[in-house]
């Protein structure tokens, strides 16, 4: 209730506020309140799209007419806010310079260590990898606790909540104007006109900004074809023609032919053409008569060194690449991911030929995760795998990262395999969380509560566990008979006692990504892979202790199933 007082004899104040929004500006500067565009065709594009163009936009507005961004940044004293900036970043760095002290000795011995390690064999190289391994854990942790500067409320005003004045600039006024111009231009307007003017109050520092748009007759597509020289390459492209988004007849639109470029770069990676990019495909323009063009996309070949003469270069055709082998590190630790000497500390075992990466012992069932991955050895690379491996990886919810990379095979002479590495971030096993709020319900106040704790791959199937409590007080008004007794009751009682109900309830949960059923069928691994099923079991109690009844909820342990379809890539 406070608060909403609060904002609404705020209101007033920001209102009158914000009818000077230029009181801190400098003399010669001008506030940029419109831009208004004028279109001779307006039918012919559509004026929001010019307005994004522009280079300069008029300060944020709510309901339209109260700047409420610029009253925020204009309302703490500037100067004010820069010394209390100062002092709170020198106090900062005062209490970091033990830390980071610290620090940068532990990278002065791990960088002696590493120096020593080739000089060193069996036991004396482990135990000084372990070392390293140690000292970096630690110097990583130290990491984390150096304190990160904190805005003060007044830069967190100015810098957050505030947006500064847009101040009219002649410059980007002139820079708006080609942006108009080449932005008809590149939807075929390539006779269009643009013209801008400027008007300025001095006594009220306002300036509005007019840009007059004349569009002419647009170019027109005649014709469209293909050209490429890879017969290879062409029959696919051949095969995606029909989803063309280049119509004859249309605008000679430049957005068009950069999604159609898109399109086919998508089409071509999903069809095993790992390293080829929209940068490969161009277009020719061959204008006619009344303003039509012949278009014709054009893909160019591969270009690489000449073996025979590496300082020049030779083109080739573009190669499809095939899955070799599958690395799946299921501990995987980016701060450690380029000390090549601890990678003796992992162990690797091959299951349904991928090959599974872990340190100590593997914390996850491999038949779980490879119910999660469409990346298979000897298969076409498909870009729409790596996406639906990406996802359902990240929809087990056990994992604070997903990372997939691919590398040329340097085993295979033909240079046509890709070696895959599926690297994952475990999260935390386990959290606990609080929560307490409080409520007013028509005057009648109450305090809840709520803990849970989640184990997450509880039986290393990427399970989660979830039990927690939620409970409250609150006050409510008791039911009273026409001479305002108590229901109930013979004595004269108050008709409001204070915190007079009480709720509580514990509820469980298991969720488990697959369908669990007592024999595993081959069509229910199938059906786990490309239909990301789901099982629960669930059990609730509540109990709920009013003034006019008591009552006892419970929910037994329930199996429930359900299905969220996973496209099959």
């Amino acid at each position: 209730m406070r608060k909403w007082l609060f904002l609404l004899l705020l209101l007033p104040l920001i209102y009158v506020s914000a009818c000077k929004p230029t009181r801190r500006l400098k003399p010669g500067e001008n506030l940029l309140v419109s831009n208004s565009i004028i279109i001779d065709e307006k039918d012919e594009v559509n004026e929001a799209d010019l307005e994004y163009v522009l280079k300069q936009k008029p300060n944020r507005k709510i309901f339209g007419f109260i700047p409420f961004h610029l009253f925020m940044y204009n309302l703490p004293d500037p100067e004010k806010v820069e010394k209390k900036a100062a002092e709170k970043k020198a106090r900062l760095e005062e209490r970091n310079v033990k830390k980071v002290k610290d620090i940068a000795e532990m990278d002065s011995i791990v960088t002696v260590l590493r120096i020593s390690l080739p000089g060193k064999v069996g036991k004396d190289r482990r135990k000084t990898e372990k070392e390293i391994e140690k000292l970096l854990i630690k110097r990583n942790k130290k990491e984390e606790k150096v304190e990160k500067y904190k805005p003060t409320k007044g830069e967190w005003l100015r810098n957050t909540v505030g947006e500064a004045p847009v101040i009219i600039d002649s410059s980007k006024v002139i820079t708006s104007t080609k942006n108009l111009n080449l932005y008809l231009f590149k939807k075929g307007y390539f006779n269009n006109v643009v013209r801008d003017s400027v008007a300025i109050d001095t006594l009220k520092k306002k300036a509005r900004v007019f840009y007059f748009v004349k569009l002419n007759q647009p170019y027109i597509i005649d014709s469209f074809s293909y050209k490429v020289a890879d017969p290879k390459l062409a029959k696919q492209i051949d095969f995606a023609k029909e989803n063309t988004v280049i119509k004859p007849g249309d605008n000679l639109d430049y957005d068009k032919l950069d999604e159609e470029r898109t399109r086919i770069t998508t089409y071509l990676k999903d069809k095993g053409f790992y390293f080829f990019s929209k940068e490969y495909i161009y277009f020719d323009a061959d204008s006619a008569l009344n303003n039509r063009v012949k278009v014709t996309m054009s893909v160019k070949n591969l270009q690489q060194s000449d073996p025979s003469n590496p300082d020049s270069l030779i083109e080739v055709p573009h190669r499809r690449y095939l899955i070799n082998n599958v690395f799946v590190n299921t501990d995987f630790d980016p701060r450690m991911a380029n000390i090549d000497s601890l990678k003796n500390f992992y162990d690797t075992i091959e299951v349904e030929e991928h090959f599974f990466i872990y340190r100590d012992e593997l914390k996850y069932k491999p038949a779980t995760l490879l119910d999660a991955i469409y990346i298979n050895k000897t298969y076409t690379y498909r870009a729409k795998e790596v996406e639906a491996t990406y996802k359902k990886l990240s929809s087990l919810g056990v994992f604070k990262s997903v990372n997939i990379q691919f590398e040329i095979n340097p085993d295979d002479p033909t240079q046509t395999s890709l070696n895959c590495y599926i690297n994952l971030v475990p999260t935390k096993k386990q959290s606990i969380s609080f929560e307490a709020n409080g409520t007013n319900k028509s005057g009648n106040f109450g305090i809840m509560g709520n803990y849970t704790y989640k184990n997450k791959n509880t039986f290393k199937g990427a399970e989660t566990y979830r039990f927690s409590i939620t409970g409250g007080i609150e006050t409510q008004q008791l039911l009273a008979n026409e001479d305002e007794s108590v229901l109930g009751e013979n004595s004269s009682i108050k008709a409001l006692n204070t915190f007079n109900t009480v709720e509580f309830g514990p509820e469980m949960s298991l969720f488990i990504p697959k369908i669990l059923t007592p024999i595993q069928f081959d069509a229910l691994r199938k059906l786990a892979k490309y239909q990301s099923p789901k099982t629960v079991f669930s059990a609730t109690l509540n109990y709920q202790n009013r003034p006019d009844f008591r009552n006892w909820c419970s929910r037994a342990s329930k199996f429930r199933w359900r299905s969220e379809r996973t496209s099959r890539a």
